[in-house]
């Protein structure tokens, strides 16, 4: 458990209200570069960081909200978490907690566009545009060698002169 009280008191709905806190406490820093809409669990709810929490993060804000703002008659809440509920916001807690590694924001190996040493480059050129590649890993027996880009053409050009580009 990332949020662990040393001895878990109260009701549920205030150990859920507490670890809540918690929650917003690391999205305010998580997010601090940008100013919220209307909260900061409101605006990670729409970032694609969220996708794979998004159902249980809304969840604990619904139940959130009915702890805050609604009680019975006599000042009681009118919802008590389950542990399931508990459960899922320390999900929560840990998805937002944990930072994400390169490969989660990369582009998977099988879905990048490379070229050979030997590829005509009129052809990579074309592929490229076609499918809306700025740049391509230029491999040679597995192992990258190089990176041809939009500017590649360019650069060659003035160093080298525009004469020197032919089939």
């Amino acid at each position: 458990m990332l949020y662990s009280e040393s001895t878990p008191s109260g009701t549920r709905a205030e150990q859920f209200l507490r670890r809540y806190r918690v929650l917003e406490g690391l999205l305010e820093k998580a997010m601090a570069s940008k100013k919220p809409s209307s909260s900061f669990v409101m605006d990670y709810l729409h970032d694609d960081d969220s996708m794979p929490i998004r159902y249980e993060l809304n969840m604990c804000r619904e139940i959130r909200n009915l702890l805050t703002h609604n009680s019975d008659p006599s000042g009681q809440a009118v919802v008590e978490p389950s542990e399931a509920v508990l459960s899922a916001l320390e999900r929560v807690i840990l998805h937002v907690s944990t930072p994400r590694s390169a490969i989660s924001y990369g582009t998977p190996a099988e879905k990048i566009m490379t070229a050979s040493t030997t590829d005509n480059i009129e052809d990579v050129m074309h592929h490229m545009a076609k499918l809306g590649y700025s740049n391509v890993p230029i491999m040679d027996h597995g192992h990258m060698v190089g990176v041809f880009g939009k500017s590649s053409l360019f650069a060659y050009a003035e160093r080298f002169g525009f004469e020197s580009l032919n089939d």
